[in-house]
């Protein structure tokens, strides 16, 4: 399917006009190769953000358990208080505490990557 280039409004078949905003469209005689070459860049990009999705989602998911247990491993009992127990945290625990805050960045980002993949795949279909 074709789009208008000055509004983005869907194209049936190969008006001379756009029937939304009426921008003049102008045809190249090799159009079906351009689609096609257009379907294969969008694969491709799919295909990338399908990667980037799940790279950054186990990596994030690494690093904020890995993050977590250095933040355990860090924090000690150092007595009781009125029936409830005292922990103490070591200085360097906040390097766990830094990488289970990247480990949610880039899950984050993980989602952004399928949004974009979902975005990508309806495109195509269309």
């Amino acid at each position: 399917m074709n789009y208008c280039p000055n509004c983005g409004s869907a194209l049936k078949e190969n008006p001379i006009y756009c029937p939304n905003c009426g921008q003049k469209l102008v045809h190249t005689p090799n159009e079906g190769t351009q689609t096609k070459e257009t379907r294969q860049q969008i694969k491709k990009k799919m295909e990338e953000a399908r990667n980037n999705e799940l790279g950054s989602g186990i990596l994030g998911i690494i690093l904020g358990i890995g993050g977590l247990s250095f933040v355990i491993q860090r924090t000690v009992t150092i007595g009781d208080m009125f029936n409830f127990r005292v922990f103490m945290i070591d200085r360097s625990a906040i390097y766990g505490v830094i990488a289970i805050i990247l480990g949610i960045i880039l899950t984050g980002c993980a989602d952004q990557y399928r949004r974009k993949h979902k975005e990508l795949k309806n495109k195509l279909e269309d």
